[in-house]
């Protein structure tokens, strides 16, 4: 379930924020900038666009916007609910599953809006600048799973250091 919920928002996170101004990623994932919004301008910045390129990376960017935005603040009130519901006092698993389907609806929701506005970007490169796009997406992909890797570690260690019996 740990893994769905991970998949999830990170899915919803990558595709669903393209159009988010710097400062708006979701609270607990990274802080301001840590959001796609930044990485795909920074992607689009570094594809070496044309003016008329970059007319319609606006246009398209401004068309999904609100819709995106709503999409979001969807996700991100189905995590709080979710997390609400988790932290409550007593445990119910009934509303934790319950909780998390309304996050995995939302999330699921955001995924599709991102890769359509994704798709819709991408119609308007070149075979080259596609190319470089997906290059970039890869090394974020791999510095991710580093940092991800990283926090694992980090938890592992903490775990082996503590479950020992004091002396």
């Amino acid at each position: 379930m740990k893994r769905l919920l991970f998949a999830t928002v990170t899915m919803a996170l990558i595709s669903g924020t393209a159009y988010a101004m710097p400062g708006h990623g979701m609270p607990g994932m990274g802080g301001p900038g840590a959001h796609f919004g930044q990485g795909l301008l920074k992607a689009l910045l570094d594809l070496d666009l044309s003016d008329a390129q970059k007319h319609e990376a606006a246009l398209i960017l401004s068309k999904y916007r609100d819709e995106g935005l709503a999409r979001r603040d969807a996700l991100r009130t189905a995590m709080e609910a979710l997390r609400g519901t988790a932290e409550a006092d007593p445990f119910d698993e009934e509303a934790i599953r319950a909780a998390f389907k309304g996050v995995a609806g939302a999330g699921e929701e955001m995924a599709v809006h991102g890769a359509k506005l994704v798709a819709e970007l991408k119609g308007i490169l070149t075979p080259e600048q596609k190319e470089s796009l997906e290059e970039h997406r890869a090394a974020r992909h791999e510095k991710r799973n580093g940092r991800m890797g990283n926090r694992v570690s980090f938890l592992d260690e903490w775990v082996e250091t503590h479950s020992q019996e004091p002396q």
